[in-house]
C-alpha cells in the first residue's frame, strides 16, 4: 500500500505528515483470509465470494425461519416479524465479523453465525431478552431500557 499512499500524496490528497493534522491519517491494516466451510479460501477474482447483499438477505431469511418455527407471539404480525428478523440477521453478521481476530483466517459459516448457542449475536440477544423478561416479572422498573 506504500504505492497507493505515495500516489495519493502526489495527487495532494494526503500530506507528508502521517500523524494527521490537515490531512487524514492513513495506515494499511492487514487481515486474514476468509475461508469457506471446506477450509479453502474464498477467491474474489473467480467469483466465489458471497456478496454483502446476499449475505444479509440470507441471514434475515434464516432468522425469520427460526422465529416462525418458535411460534412467538408476533409470528402472525408480518411487519414485526420482518423487523426482528432483520435486526437479528444484521446483528449476527456484524458480530461474527467483529469477534474475529482481524489478522487470523476464519471460516465462514452461516450455521455458526446464526447458532442459538455459544458466542453469537443471536445467543446474546436471546440472553438479553430473557434477562429483561425476568427483571420485568420481578417488577424491576428499568427492564429492557439498556
Amino acid at each position: 500500500f506504500k504505492g497507493v499512499f505515495t500516489a495519493a500524496r502526489k495527487c495532494g490528497w494526503l500530506g507528508e505528515d502521517t500523524r494527521g493534522g490537515e490531512f487524514p491519517r492513513v495506515d494499511h491494516v492487514g487481515f486474514g483470509l476468509v475461508l469457506g466451510e471446506d477450509g479453502k479460501r474464498l477467491r474474489t477474482r473467480s467469483g466465489e465470494v458471497v456478496k454483502l447483499v446476499d449475505l444479509l438477505d440470507e441471514a434475515v431469511s434464516r432468522c425469520k425461519e427460526q422465529l416462525i418455527q418458535r411460534e412467538n407471539e408476533f409470528a402472525n404480525d408480518e411487519e414485526k416479524l420482518n423487523a426482528i428478523a432483520q435486526h437479528m440477521g444484521y446483528s449476527a453478521i456484524k458480530y461474527a465479523d467483529l469477534k474475529q481476530n482481524k489478522q487470523s483466517n476464519y471460516e465462514f459459516s452461516f450455521d455458526r453465525m446464526l447458532d442459538l448457542k455459544g458466542n453469537t449475536a443471536v445467543y446474546l440477544q436471546y440472553a438479553h431478552a430473557r434477562v429483561c423478561s425476568i427483571l420485568a416479572k420481578a417488577g424491576h422498573s428499568e427492564a429492557g431500557s439498556g
